[in-house]
């Protein structure tokens, strides 16, 4: 779950919007919700932005500054700064070890939303590019629980433990895991 998707952005003017339109593979994985936690528009929030979920592809709309009094600053010129980041769970379906990607590209039959930046009012088409993903099972190297003070591991707190304990500082035993 919770399968984080940063869309990263690089511009050497400052913008004042930007829109999205992307693919992904819903048998692979499901969107949940966007979010500007670890992007450049965390603190301001943009004053309007907004996601649709279509199912097998997404449309995102920012503006930084959408009502009078304009006067939120543009997003400052950078390179590689994340824009927002979209947040996916895998599909139930989604087998071990398959791949898809999220495809940010411009398909007017699917979606009049383009990939754009707006700076100084006007539309510039930046260069896209995809992301891929992999569904892995990670098993941790350590036990899925931790209980404080269970020095021989069987899940127990018990009279040995603290004797296992004492006996590493003060007689010279074998140091606890």
């Amino acid at each position: 779950q919770d399968v984080w998707f940063p869309v990263y952005g690089s511009h050497k003017e400052p913008i004042q919007a930007f829109q999205l339109m992307g693919l992904y593979d819903p048998n692979v994985l499901t969107y949940k919700q966007y979010s500007f936690l670890y992007s450049v528009l965390q603190s301001p929030e943009p004053e309007f932005h907004r996601l649709n979920d279509m199912g097998t592809y997404f449309e995102f709309g920012c503006i930084f500054d959408y009502e009078p009094p304009f006067d939120r600053p543009p997003l400052p010129a950078g390179r590689g700064q994340i824009l927002v980041c979209l947040v996916f769970d895998v599909s139930e379906n989604a087998a071990e070890g398959a791949t898809t990607e999220i495809v940010l590209v411009n398909n007017r039959e699917l979606s009049p939303v383009l990939n754009i930046f707006t700076v100084n009012g006007f539309t510039k088409i930046p260069a896209l590019d995809s992301g891929r993903v992999e569904i892995l099972v990670i098993q941790p190297p350590y036990p899925k629980q931790f209980l404080r003070g269970d020095v021989d591991g069987n899940s127990n707190l018990e009279l040995t433990d603290a004797i296992k304990i004492l006996n590493y500082l003060f007689i010279g035993g074998t140091q606890p895991n």
